[in-house]
């Protein structure tokens, strides 16, 4: 489908690009990313690039600073325009977003970690944070998020990365995720950053997880494959381990708890993507992995089955409830750095 187009409106003094899903909103409200640009760059351009979420019922929101960088006076004015979007697309509890693009992100703590708000997630795209204070309640009720594009070069990468360690101290899980790399070093100080869209499909799922409302299956919380015999080529080819996640898109109850639980909290820990990001990923409906469940002795679902490097044999079989502290010992046993993070 294609995504609506920005519409501009004018609230509290500041021109704000807005994209609002189509159709009527659903009972519940809908979901809102406010996005601060970078200096070269304009709300427009945001909210254009941006606008695939609206897809995935966000709306998206990206006023203009005047100048280019963003004032303290305009600061007030974003926090205000957050606040009365919010109300007007009646955004429910944990379903508020902030992010920022290069020198945008600057000035997004101010924004992302207001109290009065309460933002569920904070991404930074092409920025690193420098640490700071942040709201009492972020270590329960907030996820962070550093994005970059594939002309970073290692040096800013590594800000990237260190940022997110900082701030996973202080918040509920703090990520880091990047495009590969163009080039080895990366552009130069004259040359602008890009935000990097082909990650958006990472970010979506990233979002709607924080949400705990991830389509059944995790949506793009990993890059899956769609069967075992597209893996186990890639895990020979990479001398790495593999899973398979295998998850009944019908399932309701406890089960659909269970699926939840995983999709949306154990599959964002950040100690479980350390490993998980080094295996090869498949996801299976139940009603397509019969052969694989017999054969692994699977009982239920959701179930995770962990290969060995080079895929030829079953290393555990994870099914049911599942935790973060079970799974990371069987994904490190497959994956090519086991090592354990400092």
């Amino acid at each position: 489908n294609r995504p609506p187009e920005p519409v501009p409106e004018d609230l509290h003094g500041l021109r704000v690009d807005v994209v609002v899903p189509p159709g009527d909103p659903p009972p519940e409200g809908r979901s809102l990313l406010v996005f601060l640009h970078g200096r070269t760059t304009t709300g427009k351009d945001g909210a254009r690039k941006l606008a695939p979420l609206a897809l995935r019922g966000f709306v998206v929101a990206a006023p203009w600073a005047k100048t280019g960088d963003w004032t303290a006076k305009e600061m007030d004015a974003v926090r205000l325009v957050a606040r009365d979007l919010a109300a007007r697309h009646s955004v429910p509890p944990g379903r508020l977003h902030a992010a920022g693009f290069w020198t945008g992100a600057e000035l997004l703590p101010a924004l992302a970690f207001d109290e009065s708000l309460r933002f569920r997630t904070a991404t930074w795209i092409d920025f690193a944070w420098s640490g700071g204070s942040v709201p009492k309640r972020a270590k329960e009720g907030m996820r962070g998020l550093f994005l970059w594009g594939a002309r970073e070069g290692p040096s800013r990468i590594d800000r990237y990365r260190k940022a997110a360690d900082l701030l996973a101290h202080k918040v509920e899980v703090a990520l880091a995720r990047g495009e590969p790399p163009a080039d080895a070093l990366g552009r130069g100080r004259s040359e602008d950053p890009e935000i990097p869209l082909g990650l958006l499909p990472f970010w979506t799922a990233f979002l709607e997880a924080a949400e705990g409302r991830s389509p059944p299956g995790g949506g793009g919380a990993f890059d899956w494959l769609p069967t075992l015999g597209d893996a186990v080529p890639e895990m020979v080819a990479r001398d790495a381990g593999g899973f398979v996640y295998v998850f009944d898109p019908k399932a309701a109850g406890e089960e659909r708890e269970r699926m939840r639980a995983l999709e949306d909290g154990v599959f964002w820990d950040p100690l479980v993507r350390r490993f998980a990001e080094q295996l090869v990923a498949v996801r299976l409906e139940k009603s397509a992995a019969g052969e694989l469940m017999k054969e692994a002795k699977v009982e239920g679902t959701p179930a995770l089955v962990v290969f060995r490097k080079g895929g030829g044999e079953v290393l555990r079989v994870l099914q049911g409830e599942i935790a973060a502290k079970a799974l990371v010992p069987a994904l490190r046993a497959a994956a090519p750095d086991p090592s354990m993070p400092k």
